[in-house]
């Protein structure tokens, strides 16, 4: 079973971790949307910052932050249950950052997480196959300015990663949300930090054996 970290790195093409970077499906940042399908619109983070997330400035590859997992949805953090705006707020950002990865546009789905979101869901440094901060950075701008690449071995054009809105959102220790959400299948326990007045994924957590029950409230 893939976990979905493994998930959300396939639908930003495996190119970033793991299969080689030189190939991502770009859609079209004018295309019209289909009625009620989220639209990746966020401004993009600079290119140059993704790069020095993944290499130093000498160009070594930088450790990538190693995921953490849950046995199961009991050993998730407790709190209680979040008003009805963040609810809505942290729905909104994670259909946004799928959609980006799933239109090729990585520089724009990296803008709705934090730093070490970035880190976590950026190349795998441990894979001697991994490219160079050049080609990181090329794809990267041909993906924003729309310059077409090859398909992705394993994705079809126009592919949408299949999630389910956010249930159990809670407040954690220090100001955080958490909440479960299904990507693919594939149970996370997603964690957001605050920035600037905005929600932004800080954390994906898969939920290795999820035994718990679709829905209900967090314990406290």
């Amino acid at each position: 079973m893939q976990t979905t970290v493994s998930v959300i790195r396939f639908a930003a093409s495996g190119a970033f971790v793991a299969i080689g970077f030189m190939a991502a499906p770009v859609a079209a940042q004018d295309a019209s949307p289909a009625a009620g399908e989220t639209v990746c619109a966020v401004e993009p983070r600079d290119v140059d910052d993704l790069v020095a997330f993944y290499f130093s400035p000498e160009g070594t590859p930088l450790a990538t932050p190693a995921a953490t997992t849950f046995g199961s949805e009991t050993e998730l953090p407790a709190g209680e249950p979040v008003d009805a705006v963040t609810e809505e707020a942290v729905n909104a950002v994670v259909a946004e950052l799928i959609a980006c990865f799933d239109a090729g546009q990585y520089a724009r789905a990296f803008a709705l997480v934090t730093d070490d979101g970035a880190r976590s869901l950026g190349p795998d440094m441990s894979n001697p196959d991994e490219d160079t901060p050049d080609e990181v950075r090329a794809l990267l701008e041909a993906q924003l300015a729309g310059t077409p690449v090859a398909d992705e071995p394993g994705m079809e054009p126009g592919m949408q990663t299949q999630v389910s809105p956010g249930r159990d959102i809670r407040l954690l220790e220090g100001g955080r949300v958490g909440g479960v959400w299904t990507i693919e299948g594939d149970t996370s326990f997603i964690v957001f930090e605050q920035e600037d007045d905005r929600w932004l994924v800080d954390e994906f957590i898969d939920i290795v054996e999820d035994g718990a029950a679709s829905g209900g409230t967090p314990t406290p």
